[in-house]
C-alpha cells in the first residue's frame, strides 16, 4: 500500500541564492519523506551513523552540486591573451595564445603576421623579431584537437613601432647591365630613428654567399654613380646603413657591362671540293647579348646565326665571299672577308707504275692534308691508311699490300 510522504517543517532558507535554496528544500523534504516511510532503516542507518554525521554529508552533497550547478553560469569562453600589444621594431617579441579555460590546447594558429615573427602551432607561442613598422590585425586561433566546440578565436592588433633600432632596407639594391661608357646607378633606401650613414662596398659572389671586399671610396650616399662604367666596374656590390642602433647590410646586387663587340678570331679564305663539307669560324667577345649573322656576298644566310658556319655537303653555288655581322647594345662589327672556292670533287684513280706497282692519285688542294682508307670489301669497314699532305694540285701514292683485291677511299681531314 503506498505511503504519502508527510509535510515536514522546513527551516526558513531566506538570504541564500535561489539555486542553493531549491536544492536545500529539495533535500530536506527527501530526507523527511525517507525518514518517515522507512522508519526502522532510518533508526537502523542513525543507530550507525549519527544524524549530525548525515546533515554534514547532506550539507557538502548540497554544496557540491551547487558547484556543478554554478558551471552553467560561468564566463564564457574567450582568449584571456592581451589583444593589443606593441613591440619595437628589430627587437625580440614573444606572446603566448591563452584562453580563460581549461582546456587542453594543441592546436594554434596566428595569420597574418608581420615579416620576422611566426607561430609555434603546437605551443601557440608567437616569436622572433618584426621587422616591419607598422599596425597589425592578427587573427589568433586556440583549439581542442580543432574540436568546433573547442575552438576559440580572436583579433591580437600588434602595433610595431621604429624606437631605437638599427636602419631598414626599404629598397635594396638590384642588378644592373649597362653599356660600358655609359653612366650607371646603383641605389637603395634604407628608413630608421636617427641619422643614417650609408657606405658601399664591392665584393664576390661565390657558391651564392656574398664576400664582402673593400668599400669603395666616397661612396657614402644612397646611391652610388659610377660615371663612365668600364670593364674594371663589373662585379658585385652591397650597401650599409648605419644609426645609433647598430648597421644593416643590404642585399648584394652585380653589375655587368655589355661590351661592343670585337672579333678576336677572323674566317679565313678557303677550297673546298665540290661534295665535300665547308665550315667557316668566327670568333668573337660582345657577351650573352651578342647576335651574329653570316652573309654571302653582303647577302644574309638564312639561319646562320652561329659563331660557326657550316655546309655539308658543298655545292659550286657555295662559292662567294663571305663575312660575319655581329651586333649587341653597345656596338656593331663585322668580320674580314673570307673567299670560298669550290673545285671539282675529289675523285680518286688507281694505276699502275712501270714496275707494276698499284697507285692512287686524285686531284687536290694544295696545303691540304688527305687521309686513304682502305677495305678488303665494299661490305665491310674501311680502315685507316695514312695521311697525306698535298704540296700540289695532283697527289699520288703507292698503296702496294700484295693483295689481289682492295678498295680505297680519300677524304680532306
Amino acid at each position: 500500500m503506498s505511503q504519502s510522504c508527510p509535510v515536514t517543517a522546513v527551516p526558513t532558507t531566506a538570504g541564500l541564492p535561489a539555486n542553493l535554496r531549491g536544492l536545500l528544500v529539495s533535500a530536506l523534504l527527501a530526507w523527511g519523506c525517507f525518514h518517515n516511510r522507512m522508519p526502522a532503516m532510518g533508526r537502523l542507518l542513525a543507530g550507525f551513523v549519527p544524524p549530525a554525521r548525515l546533515r554534514r554529508w547532506g550539507f557538502a552533497a548540497l554544496a557540491l552540486a551547487g558547484g556543478w550547478h554554478s558551471v552553467s553560469g560561468a564566463t564564457a569562453p574567450s582568449l584571456s591573451s592581451a589583444t593589443d600589444v606593441q613591440v619595437q621594431v628589430n627587437t625580440p617579441f614573444s606572446y603566448r595564445i591563452t584562453i580563460n579555460q581549461a582546456w587542453a590546447l594543441n592546436v594554434f594558429d596566428a595569420s597574418p603576421l608581420p615579416p620576422g615573427l611566426s607561430v609555434n602551432k603546437r605551443f601557440g607561442f608567437i616569436s622572433g623579431k618584426p621587422t616591419q613598422i607598422g599596425t597589425n590585425s592578427i587573427t589568433l586561433i586556440a583549439s581542442q584537437d580543432s574540436l568546433p566546440d573547442r575552438t576559440l578565436s580572436g583579433i591580437l592588433v600588434l602595433r610595431v613601432t621604429s624606437g631605437q633600432a638599427p636602419p631598414l632596407f626599404k629598397s635594396d639594391p638590384t642588378n644592373v647591365v649597362a653599356i660600358v661608357g655609359e653612366p650607371v646607378v646603383l641605389s637603395a633606401e634604407a628608413i630608421g630613428t636617427g641619422s643614417i650613414q650609408y657606405q658601399w662596398y664591392r665584393g664576390n659572389m661565390i657558391f651564392g654567399m656574398f664576400f664582402e671586399g673593400p668599400t669603395v671610396d666616397g661612396a657614402t650616399d644612397p646611391q652610388l654613380v659610377i660615371p663612365s662604367a668600364s670593364p674594371a666596374d663589373v662585379g658585385w656590390y652591397v650597401v650599409k646603413a648605419s644609426n645609433a642602433a647598430g648597421t644593416t647590410t643590404s642585399q648584394p646586387a652585380e653589375l655587368l657591362l655589355i661590351v661592343p663587340p670585337e672579333v678576336y678570331s677572323q674566317p679565313g679564305d678557303t677550297t673546298v671540293h665540290e661534295g665535300m663539307p665547308l665550315g667557316l669560324y668566327v670568333g668573337a667577345d660582345g657577351g650573352a647579348e651578342l647576335s651574329i649573322q653570316w652573309r654571302k656576298d653582303g647577302i644574309p644566310v638564312p639561319n646562320a646565326t652561329n659563331q660557326s658556319f657550316n655546309v655539308l655537303a658543298t655545292a659550286r653555288s657555295d662559292a662567294g665571299t663571305y663575312d660575319a655581322v655581329l651586333d649587341n647594345a653597345a656596338g656593331h662589327a663585322v668580320s674580314d672577308p673570307a673567299l670560298v672556292t669550290v673545285v671539282d670533287p675529289l675523285r680518286p684513280q688507281m694505276h699502275r707504275s712501270d714496275q707494276g706497282a698499284p697507285i692512287l692519285g686524285f686531284d687536290a688542294i694544295p696545303g691540304i692534308y688527305y687521309t686513304i682508307f682502305y677495305s678488303e670489301s665494299l661490305d665491310a669497314d674501311w680502315n685507316y691508311l695514312t695521311d697525306v699532305l698535298a704540296t700540289g694540285t695532283n697527289v699520288t701514292r703507292t698503296v702496294d699490300s700484295g693483295r689481289p683485291h682492295r678498295f680505297f677511299r680519300v677524304g680532306p681531314n
